[in-house]
């Protein structure tokens, strides 16, 4: 019997979306085919909702991969001052991230929490790729935390006005993202074969 053949090339990422799961329905996330739900970082707990511990709807991104697209080069977190400014723009040369519908408020990562204003992902393309995406969880102190703990990945900051690392979930938990372009570290990232502990 010859040998399996060997795995085909790792795709970069070409697109996210924001999923948003009201709290009230109970639902499962459940991203658009061939989307995945944004994973933590392995060793680490997250269940995956950019508000926990911050109330508001449960909300989550989408992961897409797709060989003939360009892929996504550098990302940015955002904020505007507050929820009732919701059409602040990214950075120059920099978009939004969308939501899976066209209401506003779509791609709001904070979406009715208590973290400050309405929240949002900012992507470019043109540089280096980045092939994977992954959450990384920080007790509240995201902020200072140590990075992303491994070689080769590097944490999503705020654009150029509020520069560091980027906190998601201020009012909760606290969390970063953490990016890596070197294609070969999906084993970093932790499976998502069970659902978020707090759908489980």
């Amino acid at each position: 019997m010859p040998p399996p053949a060997p795995p085909g090339p790792v795709i970069a990422i070409t697109g996210l979306r924001v999923l948003v799961v009201p709290a009230s329905s109970g639902s499962a996330p459940s991203c658009a085919v061939g989307e995945q739900l944004l994973r933590p970082m392995a060793g680490t707990k997250w269940d995956l909702d950019f508000n926990t511990g911050a109330g508001g709807d449960y909300t989550y991104v989408c992961v897409e991969r797709k060989a003939a697209d360009s892929p996504i080069s550098a990302l940015l977190g955002f904020h505007t001052p507050s929820a009732a400014e919701p059409f602040g723009d990214c950075p120059a040369n920099y978009a939004k991230v969308l939501g899976n519908s066209s209401a506003i408020g779509a791609n709001d990562l904070n979406h009715g929490s208590l973290n400050q204003g309405a929240m949002f992902l900012c992507y470019q393309r043109g540089g280096a790729p980045i092939y994977n995406l992954a959450g990384l969880a920080g007790g509240g102190t995201a902020v200072s935390a140590a990075g992303c703990r491994l070689p080769g990945w590097e944490a999503i900051t705020g654009p150029p006005a509020y520069p560091g690392v980027f906190n998601f979930d201020p009012a909760g938990v606290g969390l970063i993202l953490c990016a890596d372009r070197s294609a070969a570290a999906a084993s970093a990232m932790r499976d998502l074969r069970d659902p978020p502990a707090h759908l489980a």
